[in-house]
């Protein structure tokens, strides 16, 4: 078995690496051939061995036993465990070369094999784990044993049974992982399929190089054509405006020798295309940029001025390319281009020309084009003398009158062009009047309808020819000017006054980036917009992103939009501040498809019109509200809640983009309740919102619910998430475990989400809501439950205070034991842990791998899975396939608990760490979910509940305590809590402080810091729970024995294996034994305290703390009314502060015993105040207890009482002792009080009673005959003190020698007479007997501990002599004997008291014939009779 998990721990781990290759050619061939023969008949032999009822066959064979245990076989993969198995495999593959072969010496055999093992023992770590491993994996196998001689059900199953299942499931889980990382792959083939479709539908299909060169060959033979007929201007004008820009060389830091360049340039160019030689231009690369030789100039009074070179100069002259500014081509979003039918141009009259004649026309005539504006005064005498035209007062007319523009703009060609012409030659016959570079897009060329000018940086002076084209009737389809920034009112009105005459084909218009559009071109857009019947009415696509959108025209222009009949995608992102009046207009537009409001400030109010009107759009598929919403302070609310509450009503959305509007986990809850159920959503971006963990487990369980469609989540940038202090902090809503108590403002809409998630809560857990609910108003406003709408969501009150306690009752338990916590645990577990959707893991593991390169964000996910979560190994193992070293180390220390299966899939994600270096770094954080088991809660607990494995402990124990106080109300048991209230925690400390509030159920679980408690478990063993037998607790105590662990490590091997064992008083004070200081031991007893099978007898294990400070300590944490004496608290001192309920509780159990036992049984009483004064009256000089304190309800609650319980056997009420055992302390109590040991310790008799029953025990075989000698012949029963006396040197007891033997046998006969009355009763004699009992087993422990240690050889004790005498003197002192037993024997029972014992002449050292005494107690040992009997060849009875 241990090599089989082994090899396939290496095989899998799947195809990732060359690793398991190198490891299987390092291998023997033969090994592998033959290990399934060899593991089949090893496991045969050992179930052989198994079921062998001969018991000296059970134990020649301890070493050799499997487990056998479903819940253990695979705990430990070989006698070292993991760490052994991933350190032999670590150092295999370093030491040795990788391109070796299957034929190979196996590793065995070579020198390097030696190496490997010296590198473990150095990593001191590494081993103390594997000793660690191999000593619980030995201790299993002496259970096993055990359980399988009893023929126990849950050990019944064979090693063979055990090998196939670990063989299917490794093989199972392999298959799945394979398949698991297929279906990841292909997803994410799909999703960049997706993404490349995508981008290449939203770029226009590239013109082949031929195509273009065809298409322009034409265009460029047509501008030739035009030059040639004397069309173009002469070269002074080239010559004219050169000589303008040089009166502003100043203003642009040119030389004059750089102008008179240009100049020279420009006239050779001149001379050339008077002769027709300008073929080099006409055939540029149709992809040369386009350049305007731009001079920004500073503002001047608030007056427009420009320059612009002219266009056919900036062709021929050969101006230095500095001056000109590239145009970036970006590129178009594509639309079929189809040529249409030119309208019917009517000719306007010479008049109307006249009328608009004016400013424009001036300007172009001028050939000069629009400059930014300037501001600087000094050059205005400059401009006064120059040829540029006064443009203030044309920008005055032009703003005033915008109707008058499109006249402006056709008058400087009205009167030139011909009007029979064909568009393109318009256009060209334009650009060579104004002097103007073509473009030759394919709109200007003829070849499409579609005037796509995406960031070509055009002026106003560049859109005249356009506007000359478009007045012959084309029909266009598509205008996009994105990007041109330049653009103002001047060229965008006329143009657009023009388009709208010719625009009820228009399907796109794009104006996004136009900054500089004013209120004259949205004027007109607004009109054609309304303008049903001769505006653009077939209008589907509105971009005016990024345009400046005033106040006064927002409305009109919103409503515009709102009364469109055909508009589908409006983009008005980063325009300006929108009202709810303007949002209300626009989600009228009932064929609304897109929306992209982004980076707008939207009020509340808008925001909730906005989400009121989402139900009413049948056809809206993407909504962009990125950057809208402002950030909420302290309990204010996001504005964008109040959208998001509406996203159900919405059937038809199915991208929505929220990014960039302060969400946080109030927002994220909102989100998780709205889109739940929501099947058409398949994107979702929340980037760069402050979600933190507790914002994020809402989306990626909505992400992972089957009901909802989400498919692709964008959300990077929200790791970082800070929860305000404030009242929404504390009532945060946890889907493992909704309970508790919520004050709720329905005004809110994150508590009305929170709200409909516990409803959602009944759903999910089957409960009644009456059942689930007490609700309690605060406004006075009574309260209503929700009721589902036909939609399916939850519709709860929207006004009114209320207090809110939800308790969900423990749901599908019906068939689960009350006192079976592993399965309640288990069942709970996966009713409450989010379990994601086949196909939803799918997407998850998608973004997990594509985040692989973003740590943080990993590290997110991780903790949102260990909350909320449960995994499989196939996805533990797929997440760790494509990270790094210590991303793997992360993955399993954040989520190791989440983990779904037993012990075999644990191990296998285990196996997964590179090293065994890796396991033990993160060995420490997982220590305590490694060691917690459920069936036997009871321990002491330090939690880090910044490690999500210690968080996940802190949850179960949680919930198991509300398990338990529901079992105890059911019961009727009586409250024995720290604080009265049920509760199974004690002692409750975080951050070193204690907790806020006494009651753990209305305190929030925190993420971070040290919790510090005690669980005490109300289980109980039952009657017919077996301890182990003789034979197994000697293996057990044997194996113990041999290790060299550390004591913490040994204690957590104890624990984790205790839940299999039940132990008897006396074995538990033998275990006591091994452990040197009252610490450890009351450690160790706190482990198996709930698993002695007969703890009416814990007086015995009792006597191994010798510090009354130690057992104190124990009474603190076991509990006061659970550990508390009930059967035998005589001669205890007890100490109780009254500020505890339990201590309370318990001091009116012990005054009711005295009641009822006896007033004067209590004494040395004592209590005080909390500032140390005495409280009780005296009577007779005696503090008197008053009679109500007989009611722990009636007790004070501070101050310290203190007192000591005496009681003679006579007077004991075993019955009223009984009934406290049980009701109190919970006990089952079978026995009657024959059965009971009656126990004293040596701590409670003074040392003189000590000294005298060592001489009655080596003299007399029982105390009846020391009795009788004292008494005398024919005594009555009685013994006096003269009696006593005379009876003491009769026995020829020297102990007491010296001048104080009569006050020293005064004292002993004090102790034998507690109730004072002169004489000693044969039954206050027998009370010696306890002690008797008790210096006997301490004897009987010394000497077992003898045999085992020399492995119960015949002449054990002479070995034993041999190595307490080192000196070979014949003799032992105490100091050496003390010495040599703790420290080499390393027993630490009560060897004290056996060197007393020993010594009987009382001089200070022992022989080796006063040791030989101890040959009398190993004959009377069992274990050493049985041996014996084995080794003489006979049957042990």
């Amino acid at each position: 078995m241990d090599a089989l998990i082994f090899w396939f721990g290496a095989e899998a781990r799947g195809p990732f690496g060359t690793e398991e290759q190198v490891l299987l050619q390092q291998a023997d061939a033969r090994r592998k051939k033959v290990l399934i023969e060899e593991l089949q008949q090893e496991a045969d032999e050992r179930a052989e061995a198994a079921v062998e009822e001969d018991a000296e066959t059970d134990a020649s064979n301890d070493d050799d036993e499997d487990t056998g245990n479903p819940d253990f076989n695979d705990l430990t993969s070989g006698r070292g465990g993991v760490t052994e198995d991933l350190l032999w495999r670590k150092d295999a593959i370093d030491d040795h070369d990788v391109s070796r072969h299957d034929d190979s010496p196996p590793i065995e055999d070579q020198p390097a094999f030696v190496d490997v093992v010296k590198r473990i023992m150095k990593n001191k770590e590494a081993f103390a784990l594997i000793r660690e491993e191999a000593l619980r994996g030995d201790l299993t196998q002496v259970v096993a044993r055990f359980w399988k001689k009893e023929k126990h059900p849950a050990w019944s199953s064979t090693a063979r049974e055990e090998l196939r299942r670990c063989v299917t499931a490794i093989g199972r889980h392999k298959r799945q992982a394979k398949c698991l990382r297929t279906e990841v792959d292909l997803a994410l083939l799909k999703r960049k399929d997706a993404d490349y479709k995508a981008s290449v539908s939203r770029v226009a299909p590239s013109e082949t190089a031929d195509r273009r060169m065809d298409r322009l060959e034409d265009f460029w033979d047509d501008f030739r054509s035009c030059e040639k007929r004397g069309y173009m201007q002469e070269t002074d004008a080239v010559s004219n405006t050169l000589q303008e820009v040089r009166t502003l060389s100043y203003m642009t830091g040119q030389s004059d020798a750089f102008w008179e360049r240009c100049k020279k340039s420009g006239s050779r160019a001149g001379s050339r295309s008077r002769h027709g030689s300008s073929r080099a231009l006409s055939r540029a690369p149709p992809d040369t940029p386009r350049t305007n030789a731009l001079f920004s100039l500073p503002e001047l009074s608030g007056v427009g001025l420009g320059l612009q070179t002219p266009r056919a100069q900036t062709r021929n002259s050969g101006v230095d390319s500095r001056l000109q500014t590239p145009r970036v081509q970006t590129s178009n979003l594509g639309v079929d281009s189809r040529l249409r039918t030119p309208r019917v141009q009517t000719s306007k009259s010479d008049a109307d020309r006249g009328k608009s004649a004016g400013l424009m026309g001036s300007t172009f005539n001028s050939g000069m084009s629009m400059l930014p504006p300037i501001a600087d005064l000094k050059v205005t005498s400059m401009l006064e003398h120059s040829m540029l035209p006064d443009l203030k007062t044309q920008a005055a007319s032009s703003n005033t009158n915008s109707n008058t523009s499109l006249a402006s703009w056709s008058s400087c060609f009205s009167d030139s062009v011909c009007p029979f012409m064909t568009p393109r030659s318009k256009y060209l016959r334009v650009c060579n009047q104004l002097m103007l570079r073509p473009l030759p897009v394919p709109f200007v060329t003829g070849h499409s309808t579609s005037f796509k000018a995406s960031g070509l940086l055009l002026t106003d002076n560049d859109l005249m020819p356009v506007i000359a084209m478009m007045q012959e009737g084309l029909n266009t389809d598509e205008v996009d000017l994105t990007g041109n920034t330049l653009l103002t009112d001047l060229g965008l009105v006329p143009f657009l006054q023009e388009l709208c005459l010719s625009g009820r084909h228009l399907v796109r218009i794009s104006l996004s980036c136009c900054r500089l559009a004013g209120q004259g071109t949205l004027d007109v857009l607004t009109d054609s917009l309304s303008d049903i019947r001769n505006g653009l009415v077939n209008l589907q696509v509105l971009d005016l992103s990024d345009v400046p959108l005033p106040r006064a025209s927002s409305l009109a222009l919103a409503n515009a939009i709102g009364g469109h009949p055909a508009l589908r995608d409006v983009n008005l992102s980063r325009t300006a501040s929108l009202s709810g009046a303007c949002v209300a207009s626009i989600m009228a537009c009932r064929e609304l498809g897109n929306l992209d409001l982004s980076w707008n400030a939207i009020g509340s109010s808008a925001f909730s019109i906005l989400g009121e009107r989402l139900s009413g759009l049948k056809r809206l598929q993407v909504l962009s509200l990125a950057g809208c919403s402002h950030q909420s302070a302290g309990m204010g609310n996001n504005a964008i809640e109040y959208l998001m509450e509406w996203l159900p009503k919405n059937k038809s959305l199915s991208k929505l983009d929220i990014s960039v509007n302060h969400i946080d986990h109030r927002g994220a809850l909102i989100l998780e309740d709205a889109l739940e159920k929501h099947r058409k959503l398949t994107e979702l971006a929340v980037s760069e919102n402050p979600l933190g963990v507790l914002g994020a487990r809402s989306i990626l369980r909505l992400l992972g619910r089957n009901s909802c469609g989400l498919r692709y989540l964008a959300w990077s940038g929200c790791q970082h998430g800070i929860v305000n202090l404030d009242q929404d902090s504390s009532q945060c809503f946890q889907f493992t475990n909704p309970s508790g108590r919520y004050e709720l403002d329905l005004s809110r809409p994150y508590h009305r989400s929170l709200l409909r998630m516990l409803y959602k809560s009944c759903e999910r857990f089957g409960a009644r809501i009456d059942a689930t609910f007490n609700v309690s108003p605060l406004s006075g406003i009574p309260y209503h439950h929700a009721k589902l709408d036909d939609d399916g969501v939850w519709q709860v009150m929207t006004h009114g205070k209320f207090t809110v306690h939800f308790h969900v009752s423990f749901i599908g338990m019906a068939g689960v034991s009350e006192w079976n916590f592993g399965t309640f645990i288990e069942h709970n577990w996966f009713q409450t842990r989010f379990a994601p959707a086949h196909h939803k893991i799918t997407t998850m593991l998608c973004n997990w791998r594509k985040s692989r390169t973003q740590p943080d964000h990993q590290r997110l996910v991780l903790d949102v899975f260990a909350k909320d979560f449960r995994l499989t190994f196939p996805q533990i193992e797929e997440m760790c396939s494509y990270c790094v070293k210590s991303t793997i180390m992360e993955v399993l220390k954040r989520i190791f608990h989440c983990i779904v299966g037993g012990l075999t899939e644990k191990y296998l994600s285990i196996y997964l760490l590179p090293a065994a270096s890796d396991y033990v770094k993160i060995y420490s954080s997982l220590r305590n979910v490694l060691d917690f088991n459920p069936d036997h809660p009871s321990s002491h607990y330090v939690l880090d509940l910044g490690n999500n494995a210690d968080h996940a402990v802190a949850e179960q124990l949680l919930l198991l305590n509300r398990w338990e106080i529901q079992i105890e109300q059911k019961l009727n048991r009586y409250d024995t809590s720290e604080y009265g209230n049920r509760s199974r925690l004690r002692n409750i400390r975080y951050c070193d402080r204690p907790l806020p509030c006494r009651d753990i159920l209305n305190w929030n679980l925190p993420t971070e810091d040290k919790l510090d408690f005690i669980y005490i478990s109300g289980k109980r063993p039952n009657f017919d729970d077996k301890p182990l037998d003789v034979i197994a607790f000697s293996s057990f105590l044997k194996t113990l024995m041999r290790t060299g662990i550390q004591v913490e490590m040994l204690l957590s091997v104890l624990r984790r294996v205790s839940v299999f064992i039940y132990l008897n008083t006396l074995q538990l004070r033998e275990l006591l034994g091994l452990f040197e200081n009252d610490s450890s031991r009351a450690k160790c007893m706190f482990i198996f305290f709930f698993r002695v099978v007969d703890i009416q007898n814990e007086k015995v294990f009792r006597g191994r703390f010798e510090n009354a400070e130690e057992y104190r300590k124990l009474l603190s944490q076991l509990g006061f009314c659970v550990y508390f004496p009930f059967l035998q608290p005589e001669n205890l001192s007890f100490t109780f502060n009254f500020k505890y309920y339990d201590q309370r509780l318990a001091a009116a159990i012990l005054i009711q015993l005295s009641y009822k036992e006896g007033e004067s049984n209590l004494r040395d009483i004592d209590f005080k105040d909390p500032d140390g004064k005495p409280w009780l009256n005296e009577v007779n000089g005696k503090a008197f207890i008053p009679r109500s304190w007989a009611e722990a309800s009636k007790m004070p609650e501070t101050g310290i009482f203190r007192c000591r319980y005496v009681c003679a056997p006579e007077d004991r009420i075993y019955s009223l002792r009984k009934d406290y055992f049980e009701g109190y302390g919970h006990w089952s109590l079978p026995a009657g009080p024959r059965d009971i040991m009656w126990w004293s310790t040596l701590s409670e008799a003074p040392d003189d009673v000590l000294e005298l029953l060592e001489f009655m025990i080596d003299k007399y075989p029982d105390l009846q005959k020391p009795f009788r000698v004292i008494d005398g012949a024919g005594g009555n029963g009685q013994i006096t003190k003269k009696e006593f006396r005379d009876g003491v040197e009769k026995m020829g007891c020297k102990k007491f020698r010296g001048p104080n033997a009569e006050k020293r046998i005064d004292s002993v006969f004090r102790f034998l007479d507690p109730g004072g009355e002169g004489t000693i009763s044969k039954r206050e004699w027998l009370v010696l007997e306890q002690l008797w009992n008790e210096l006997t087993l301490s004897f009987q422990e010394f000497v077992r501990f003898l045999g085992r240690e020399f492995n119960w050889v015949v002449d054990c004790l002479d070995f034993a002599w041999d190595k307490l005498d080192r000196d070979q003197s014949g003799s032992v002192s105490l100091d050496e004997w003390q010495s040599i037993v703790r420290e080499e024997y390393q027993y630490f029972g009560p060897c004290k008291v056996v060197f007393e014992f020993l010594d009987q002449d009382d001089e200070g050292t022992i022989s080796k014939e006063e040791f030989s005494k101890l040959k009398r107690v190993l004959d009377d040992l069992p274990e050493y009779r049985r041996q014996q009997f084995r080794r003489n060849g006979l049957k042990s009875a």
